[in-house]
């Protein structure tokens, strides 16, 4: 029945699309033949499919509403209707196109599902270590995001670690693949027709959507990503202004966490250019927006306005005559973050309170003339605000008046002015003293504040602590630098004609010259003597002296150990960290407190304390690592935590320390192979990577595998058998040297001696038959026979012996000597395994006797004598150390040296300084359980 177009209900939208791209493509409607190359083939099918989503979400009483067969006979009448012909015919081929449309469209649908489910397995490839597969996962996520799949977005921020990787190539395609994604317009055309100011905000908007919901890793990265893109220009003026406009949410619909991103995308670009901060009218934008009404209401704003500020720091070189950018401390910036600090402090409903605290001192420090002023006032009105909390109303009028003292401003002036008079110590020791009744009042009422209160408190302090530190190492030392530099240039100018130098009465030109080279004259000496007054005053002033951070660290301390009195866990976890912090400062004061610290690592009840505490004490390990040398022992303790948090942080700070060579190897690295066997994934892969890393170090996993054997193996404190050969096939993985393998043989034969377990037995023979054997480390495992003769009753023994029985057979190019001996080996196994363990070490010794191929070498070695044509009357001393030949070929790397050396003493060439050895000796090792061999 033919229906005629007035009367027609509307045709479906897919229905419709279908048809346009059928109508408009198909060339030949016998064959059905379709172009899927066209983009307007490509563009119609992205419709489709979006009309197909949005009709899936509809509810299925409305799709069970529909009806079926006159939606049928609309389309085929509606199909027909544009052909001349309305035969049967051609409405059966009509169908046949919505049949291969509607296949077509369905088996889009299982191929994205599809790619849903291999996003995880291609993240994955990422890591790989194969350079092919990371660049093609990263061509996969480069179209899966392109083409709008769902969960692209988190393979394209896991892509972003790859722009830190040595590898140039994988850089590179990283850097390329975040221009094709973000800035590449060209390939789509709709976007081409759009004008250069919605080009900027689309990329402004993409980028914003990968800096929200972040990692601090992922941050850092995505900063990289924009220095790349800085430095090559294809950021440009336009996203930039998109970019303020968004900040001052002058862009309509713009949100407050869409403000945040800009914030941080202008802090971003900066690293590349930090005038993008430093021009007066951005900075008056930045203060304005960010730090004005809005501030003062969202503290995450405030916290990443300061990260954006202190981008505009920069430490200059010495020999660029660069000066510090800094502002004068009455700027109004500095007024701005006074008020947001003490407004916030008793506002407990702000969550971000802390974190937006800590970046305030930072840019305080990083941009403020005379930052040590400045925090002196902002510790004074905490400090009175505090007070008054407490409802002491005549002590606080009383306090108005009392000036605060701060040894490090006065320290740091005499550095950089060099002219502090005599009055100004006095002044300073009068102002100590007005400080001590402020001080001991708040020590006094602290008590009765809110603990969330004074916890914002004696963080902050510790904060400036902390900056103080880095102030006076970095700031003030490289300030020195520079104005050394500038007057040794100055001096070099005056002096362009040599002049005759005057001596030194009593001392002759070589002593001067001397002094000069030694650096006991000039610049280098003055450089000296300003290093060495910086750390006496950090070692006993700051934090020891007569001043507020001094008179505060009581506070501290007594809060950090009184678990009765302050027993909020929000404030002993900011005392802790704080007494860290002040540690920093000094050696002394850290001398004083370390055992409390420790104490704190060891016996706090809350793990968030345990596990902040092992992370500054890492620290310390670094600042001072003679002094926290022998609490090494009680960091790695922490391994064994209940809770998988601290044994993290322990895991990563020891990974740390070692891989740095800030703390001694002992035998407490066996609990860092145990972390391999762990049920916690992220504890086990990154142990793993600890081992790798530590097997690049030149024999380091050679000199702990015996300890780790020793804690591992035993009975009562040790891993159960299976979780133990699984780190001994991990860690035995990483021994490559034929050098290495020959000692593991004897030493690990030799410890047959002193065991008495069968579940050692068999721990030993697994790492026996883990090792790589060559020739000659099979000839000294022959030569060992003797140590585990005994232990051969044993099934898994014997199984572990035959075992490298046979895989020494498969040595390619093995000598018949070597057979020979196989044999002769394996023939004294079998013997000795008959004999049980009961039998006599004389009966053992019978049937071993003395290896072959110890007698081989014994009467080969007046053969090494007659080669260098001396014999061995006239030198008896070189039976002390005799050459080991075992076969033509041999892997004995320092034997030909040893040769050398046996000719220079035969022929009288005799030197008096001692010759350099071609290699390093390996160390011997040894254990408490191992017997000398």
């Amino acid at each position: 029945m033919k229906i005629d177009g007035p009367q027609r209900p509307p045709l479906p939208e897919t229905i419709a699309l279908a048809k346009r791209i059928f109508l408009a493509n198909v060339t030949n409607a016998e064959k059905s033949i379709l172009d899927l190359g066209s983009k307007a083939v490509e563009r119609d099918i992205e419709k489709i499919a979006t009309v197909l989503i949005r009709s899936s979400q509809q509810t299925e009483e409305n799709i069970e509403s529909q009806s079926r067969a006159p939606t049928t006979t609309i389309q085929v009448a509606r199909l027909s209707i544009d052909r001349t012909d309305g035969s049967a015919e051609s409405i059966v081929n009509d169908i046949s196109r919505q049949q291969i449309l509607v296949k077509y469209l369905s088996d889009c649908i299982k191929f994205t599902e599809q790619i849903q489910i291999a996003i995880p397995l291609v993240s994955d490839l990422l890591l790989s270590r194969n350079i092919t597969d990371i660049q093609e996962a990263i061509e996969f996520f480069v179209s899966a995001y392109k083409f709008g799949v769902k969960d692209a977005i988190f393979g394209v921020r896991k892509l972003i670690l790859l722009v830190w990787s040595q590898e140039k190539s994988i850089k590179d395609s990283a850097v390329s693949a975040y221009k094709r994604i973000y800035l590449d317009f060209e390939s789509d055309a709709r976007l081409s027709e759009m004008s250069e100011k919605h080009k900027a905000f689309s990329v402004v908007k993409s980028l914003s959507e990968l800096v929200m919901g972040a990692t601090l890793g992922e941050l850092i990265s995505i900063e990289q990503l924009l220095k790349e893109l800085m430095d090559s220009n294809e950021i440009q003026q336009m996203h930039i202004q998109v970019l303020w406009e968004r900040f001052s949410m002058k862009l309509t619909n713009t949100t407050s966490e869409e403000s945040r991103a800009a914030i941080q995308l202008i802090g971003m670009l900066s690293t590349s250019n930090p005038e993008l901060i430093r021009s007066k009218e951005n900075l008056n934008a930045i203060i304005t927006e960010g730090l004005g009404e809005r501030g003062r209401k969202d503290s995450r704003l405030v916290s990443e306005t300061c990260i954006a500020l202190g981008k505009a720091y920069r430490l200059p070189k010495t020999d660029t005559c660069e000066q510090f950018y800094r502002l004068p401390k009455d700027h109004e910036l500095f007024t701005h973050l006074r008020t947001i600090l003490l407004n916030g402090l008793d506002n407990l409903s702000d969550n971000y309170y802390d974190m937006m605290s800590d970046n305030i001192i930072k840019v305080i420090f990083q941009l403020a003339e005379h930052p040590d002023s400045l925090s002196e006032q902002f510790i004074r009105e905490m400090l009175l605000k505090l007070i008054s909390l407490t409802q002491s109303e005549e002590l606080t009028t009383d306090m108005q008046t009392v000036s605060l003292d701060n040894a490090n401003k006065e320290n740091c002036e005499q550095i950089s002015n060099q002219d502090i008079t005599e009055a100004d110590r006095q002044s300073t020791v009068s102002s100590q003293q007005t400080t001590e009744p402020l001080v001991t009042q708040t020590i006094r009422t602290v008590r009765y504040l809110n603990s969330e209160i004074l916890a914002r408190f004696i963080s902050m302090i510790g904060n400036i602590a902390l900056n103080v530190l880095i102030h006076i190492d970095l700031n003030i030392l490289t300030e020195l630098k520079i104005r050394n530099y500038i007057k040794e240039e100055k001096d070099k100018k005056k002096d362009k004609t040599p002049r005759r130098r005057s001596r030194t009465p009593g001392k002759t030109p070589g002593d001067q010259n001397l002094e000069e080279e030694i650096g006991l004259a000039g610049a280098n000496a003055m450089e000296d003597q300003e290093q060495e007054y910086l750390n006496n005053m950090c070692n006993n002033e700051i934090v020891l002296g007569n001043n507020l951070l001094a008179r505060l660290s009581e506070l501290v301390v007594n809060i950090a150990q009184d678990r009765v009195v302050y027993s909020d866990v929000k404030l002993r976890t900011a005392a802790s960290l704080t007494l860290a912090k002040y540690m920093c400062l000094s050696e002394n004061f850290c001398r004083l407190h370390i055992r409390l610290l420790a104490t704190i690592m060891e016996k706090s009840e809350e793990a968030v304390i345990r596990a902040n505490t092992i992370i500054a004490l890492g620290d310390l390990c670094v600042r001072f690592p003679n002094l926290l040398d022998q609490w090494s022992t009680l960091m790695f303790q922490r391994l064994r935590d209940t809770d998988v948090t601290v044994k993290m942080n322990t895991l990563k700070v020891m990974s740390r320390l070692i891989l740095s060579d800030m703390v001694k190897v002992k035998g407490q690295i066996s609990e860092m192979a145990a972390l391999m066997v762990d049920q916690n994934e992220l504890l086990s892969s990154h142990s793993r990577l600890f081992f790798t890393e530590l097997g690049k170090k030149q024999n380091a996993v050679y000199n702990v595998l015996p300890d780790i054997i020793s804690h591992l193996s035993d009975t009562e404190t040790g891993l159960a058998e299976e979780d133990f050969r699984t780190v001994m096939k991990f860690i035995f993985d990483l021994i490559e040297k034929n050098r290495q393998t020959i000692c593991l043989v004897e030493k690990l034969c030799e410890r047959f001696r002193s065991t008495t377990d069968d579940r050692q037995w068999r721990d030993l023979a697994y790492c026996l038959s883990l090792l790589n054997y060559s020739e000659r480390s099979f000839l000294k495992l022959h030569e060992k026979l003797i140590c585990f003769a005994d232990k051969l009753c044993c099934d898994f023994v014997y199984e572990c012996i035959q075992t490298i029985i046979t895989t020494t057979r498969k040595i390619p190019n093995i000598k018949n000597e070597t057979k020979q001996i196989i044999d002769e080996f394996e023939h004294k196994v079998e013997e000795c395994r008959t004999k049980g363990t009961n039998e006599d070490d004389s009966e053992f010794q019978k049937v071993v006797g003395t290896p072959q191929s110890t007698v081989k070498r014994t009467a080969r070695q007046p053969s090494a004598n007659k080669r260098t044509g001396v014999s061995s009357k006239k030198k008896p001393q070189q039976s002390k150390t005799k050459r080991k030949v075992v076969s033509k070929g041999s892997e004995e790397d320092d034997t030909d040296e040893e040769i050398a050396t046996n000719k220079r003493m035969v022929s009288g060439q005799r030197s008096d300084r001692p010759q350099r050895q071609s290699r390093r000796a390996l160390p011997i090792i040894s254990s408490d359980d191992e017997s000398s061999s």
